[in-house]
């Protein structure tokens, strides 16, 4: 990697800390624009640290997202999750979902075994089984074998599509192949 890409992932990596706050919960945008921590983001930023070796920070993310979901009884991961407030917005978005499941089985095989990964793993494992089920319960799954997006997103347009899209099912598609 050249100095350039090495410092410009040095600052971004910097700006993803300084936002997350001590209990994992990681605000999205650096100026506020956009308010509250998107699950999809936090989820592209789990993986990240990861693939840093920062186990630690990822678990922390990946904590306060799984204890936000089960404080607010949702049974798929929502939108916008707030800091500690009840949800920012709840739209269903399957594609969002299935990059927190990815983002999870990847902490889950790389992050280095000890106790505090077992005791997480062990205490999250159901709310994962319930994320993914929400999806093959509700009829997302067609009987074509893809899996149905009710809310995909163009945020700077601010639309949702309801289709049957490849991001959506890429990403279901590894997470329940992992």
């Amino acid at each position: 990697m050249t100095e350039k890409y090495a410092s410009l992932f040095q600052a971004t990596y910097g700006s993803m800390m300084d936002r997350t706050k001590e209990n994992g919960y990681a605000q999205t945008s650096i100026n506020g624009v956009y308010p509250g921590m998107f699950c999809r983001d936090a989820s592209i930023q789990m993986m990240m640290h990861v693939e840093a070796g920062d186990y630690h920070q990822a678990l922390r993310v990946l904590q306060y997202t799984i204890d936000y979901h089960r404080k607010h009884g949702f049974s798929y991961v929502l939108h916008v999750m707030a800091n500690e407030g009840t949800p920012i917005s709840d739209k269903v978005q399957a594609d969002t979902t299935f990059f927190f499941l990815h983002a999870w089985y990847l902490y889950a095989t790389r992050a280095t075994d000890c106790s505090q990964k077992a005791a997480f793993l062990a205490d999250s494992e159901s709310q994962i089984i319930t994320f993914a089920d929400y999806y093959l319960d509700k009829g997302h799954l067609h009987e074509n074998g893809l899996l149905h997006n009710p809310s995909l997103e163009h945020s700077r347009e601010v639309r949702y599509w309801y289709g049957y899209d490849l991001l959506t099912n890429v990403y279901a598609s590894q997470a329940f192949h992992e």
